[in-house]
């Protein structure tokens, strides 16, 4: 998988809602008048590389929840509204319900609550499960096509005190995982040949996290902090595959593409992080074990721009958030003598 070098800051998919009603404001609204229709976006900036740049994936699931919120009848505020209400990604920034499937807006000129998830092991039961306090999510191991990738990461995305509406929703989505990027270029010794056939592996990673979704704001989820919280990384430690992509020794810099990795937060203290094994050329046999100091964050992209030599390494690297923001985060990865 590659991704053009552009990031992002934050991950959004919009709501919109449709309805060929001339209701006045002080109108008392019905039950079922106001049709819910969901399409996502992502947009500032390509936050999920060529992989899902601009929408999710074909296929994609997203499960919904809504709460009756700011009731005008306060004993109902946070009641729920429907469960688990399945979605599947259309690939052009839309959504399908199943045959029937249709959620309106509650009546009664009451406000909703909405929260949603994606991701590939829910196990949720469209319609019938409840808002659920504990999902476990489980990254593949081998990441070297794009779907698992894409099933490896992880999204919620919450909008609260929401009044039916003719005009587009914005439903804030945040990854909850990290993103690794890496790209190789060959260095004094190497030649172009040497990284002809290479395998590379991202070492000691936890690939499981437990994660516990609270009923957030949007400005509440998009603190780092508050979604570390909602996260615990379990699992036994092991290796994650990805292809590698590899630049010519004589590319000015290191190119615009990237290798993308999704892995649980967790932190390396010194540890192994990545392995890179020649298979062919005048390295044939060598491993290259690099260790890392860095706690990896929720919603962040770390990125690794390196130069391989037999005998010396070099490391450029970046870190930027998938959000909004700021950061002057680095990190430190050494060649393991």
């Amino acid at each position: 998988m590659r991704k053009s070098l552009f990031y992002a800051a934050m991950l959004f998919a919009t709501l919109l809602t449709a309805c060929s009603s001339d209701d006045s404001e002080n109108e008392t609204i019905a039950d079922g008048k106001y049709e819910i229709n969901i399409a996502s976006s992502i947009s500032d900036a390509v936050t999920r590389g060529v992989t899902q740049g601009n929408y999710i994936n074909t296929g994609e699931l997203v499960y919904v929840w809504g709460d009756v919120s700011n009731a005008i009848d306060e004993t109902k505020d946070g009641t729920s509204w429907f469960n688990a209400w399945q979605l599947t990604a259309n690939g052009s920034n839309g959504f399908t319900h199943k045959a029937g499937d249709v959620k309106y807006y509650p009546g009664q000129n009451q406000n909703i609550d909405l929260f949603a998830i994606h991701g590939n092991q829910l196990h949720f039961t469209a319609g019938t499960t409840e808002f659920p306090t504990s999902v476990s999510h489980t990254i593949y191991t081998d990441q070297t096509t794009t779907d698992a990738y894409v099933k490896s990461d992880l999204l919620y995305g919450t909008l609260k005190k929401q009044a039916h509406s003719t005009t587009t929703i914005p439903v804030t989505f945040y990854h909850m995982l990290s993103k690794i990027e890496i790209v190789l270029k060959p260095g004094v010794g190497v030649r172009d040949a040497d990284l002809a056939d290479i395998s590379v592996n991202l070492l000691n990673v936890k690939p499981t996290v437990t994660f516990a979704p609270k009923k957030l704001t949007a400005e509440e989820l998009a603190t780092q902090g508050t979604r570390a919280n909602l996260l615990t990384n379990t699992g036994n430690a092991t290796s994650v595959k990805f292809t590698p992509t590899k630049v010519e020794k004589a590319t000015d810099g290191y190119g615009t593409q990237y290798s993308e990795v999704i892995i649980p937060p967790q932190s390396y203290n010194g540890t192994d992080f990545m392995s890179i094994t020649f298979n062919s050329g005048g390295l044939a046999g060598t491993t290259l074990y690099y260790q890392l100091t860095k706690d990896l964050l929720s919603g962040y992209v770390y990125q690794f721009n390196i130069l391989i030599s037999p005998t010396t390494f070099t490391l450029s690297p970046t870190v930027k958030p998938w959000e909004s923001e700021t950061t002057t985060r680095d990190k430190d990865m050494n060649k393991k003598s």
